[in-house]
């Protein structure tokens, strides 16, 4: 198997080629999803290998909460979802104001939160925030993917909801020990 390195915390580690960032970059260009807007960070190396694999242009930024407000205003600019990638704990923390922002306007984002591995939660790994807890009360909808085999519909389910009825802000959180 061809295999790659992610620069993580840790350094660097070694992924299967077809990790979960190939699956949600696969799922977002079927989608039209061309941007990716994110601050990236170790948790969601995955997440940019894979949309970069695929041609989706990835706009850094320099602070969480622009990256949201930027996929926010790419939203509100073209018409289609807006799509941001956030780094775990504080980056997370870091980004809630522009999704309360993207909710309370009505606006199609969908944001990808690097997370703690499921095995290392609550046991004081670093970075380790309850970010789905976070999301809930700022977004239409707010999911853990816990299995590689739920990557590609977690993603399907958060671009329809935030598009769905009154569109807004949907949160998808991908813990590291599930996405690589």
């Amino acid at each position: 198997m061809s295999e790659t390195l992610l620069q993580g915390a840790g350094g660097y580690a070694e992924v299967p080629e077809h990790h979960g960032g190939v699956v949600i970059a696969e799922v977002l260009k079927a989608a039209g999803v061309g941007t990716l807007f994110c601050l990236p960070g170790g948790h969601l190396g995955a997440v940019t290998d894979g949309c970069g694999k695929a041609g989706i242009r990835i706009v850094g930024t320099r602070h969480e909460s622009a990256a949201v407000h930027m996929a926010e205003a790419w939203a509100r600019c073209t018409g289609s979802t807006g799509v941001a990638g956030i780094t775990a704990g504080p980056g997370f923390t870091n980004c809630i104001t522009g999704v309360a922002n993207a909710n309370a306007g009505g606006v199609p984002v969908v944001v990808f939160g690097g997370r703690t591995p499921l095995g290392l939660r609550g046991k004081g790994a670093v970075q380790d925030v309850d970010q789905e807890a976070l999301a809930r009360p700022v977004t239409k909808w707010a999911k853990a993917v816990t299995s590689p085999a739920l990557m590609g519909t977690t993603v399907v389910e958060a671009l329809t909801v935030a598009r769905s009825g009154r569109p807004g802000p949907a949160y998808v959180e991908l813990p590291t020990d599930v996405l690589t």
